[in-house]
């Protein structure tokens, strides 16, 4: 099931027992096998692009860009905070000017006017085979990453991302040459869902019923707002704003159940 399709699947999942050993030990390392998979699937997807790139052919190449972006939109949760280098060699995108490198440079490449055919390959190419081994090295540092010990940067992470999602992210598009930002963003709110389902819920359950109710009510509300929209143009951004705001404040409010300090957050 997905979040997109169910309205809450995962965490409905979760709370019919299924997915962690018990609440008593469940932890941020319960999340880490979600993390590994995604990032996976970010080395499989930036080695794809290289190969449609290499053919030479545009409009496979905008298929498999397309297909390569979900993965890492997964991965904002906890990569830049825990892994901030890696983040943005991927997936760096400065407000008001282009990406130099990264998966949003090639999309300016490869979709920029619309004309796939026009897109300068080898420099495209270039720029997924760097990806492609910033993806690999990101891969193998979360291997080798102890969660538990990271558990304060990881709730730094999730509600970094919650918060971006009503504001900066509503400010700008962030995959506007493709303009698929609305999927990332539904991308982000999944990984909101995967990350506090796995790595918190179960120990907040037990410190504060009712606050984690307040919570998966936040999720749902703001997946709601993403969902309701036909496209980034017609999102409700206020909405969006007052959704995000909501679950911050509830994320926050969490962080101290949980023994941990609440995220210092960018305006």
């Amino acid at each position: 099931m997905t979040l997109q399709k169910t309205g809450y699947g995962l965490l409905c999942v979760l709370a019919a027992g299924l997915g962690v050993a018990s609440v008593a030990q469940a932890a941020p390392a319960d999340y880490k096998p979600m993390a590994e998979y995604w990032a996976s699937r970010a080395v499989a997807g930036a080695e794809q692009l290289e190969q449609a790139l290499q053919s030479g052919n545009g409009v496979r190449a905008q298929r498999a860009w397309n297909a390569m972006r979900p993965a890492y939109e997964h991965c904002e949760t906890f990569s830049g905070t825990m892994f901030p280098k890696a983040d943005t060699a991927i997936d760096q995108h400065p407000v008001g000017a282009p990406a130099k490198a990264g998966e949003h440079a090639i999309e300016r490449l490869l979709f920029a006017g619309g004309a796939a055919q026009s897109a300068d390959f080898e420099r495209a190419e270039a720029l997924a085979a760097a990806v492609t081994k910033q993806a690999k090295q990101f891969r193998t540092a979360i291997e080798q990453t102890d969660f538990n010990a990271h558990a304060q940067t990881l709730m730094n992470g999730l509600t970094g991302l919650a918060h971006e999602l009503g504001h900066a992210k509503m400010a700008y598009p962030e995959s506007p040459f493709s303009n698929t930002s609305l999927r990332d963003y539904r991308n982000n709110i999944i990984a909101i869902q995967e990350t506090y389902a796995l790595a918190f819920r179960p120990q907040l359950q037990q410190e504060n019923g009712a606050l984690d109710q307040a919570i998966t009510a936040d999720i749902i509300r703001l997946a709601g707002v993403l969902n309701a929209a036909s496209g980034y143009a017609r999102l409700d951004k206020a909405a969006a704003r007052q959704a995000s705001t909501a679950l911050v404040a509830d994320l926050q409010e969490a962080a101290g159940q949980l023994g941990l300090q609440p995220a210092e957050l960018e305006e």
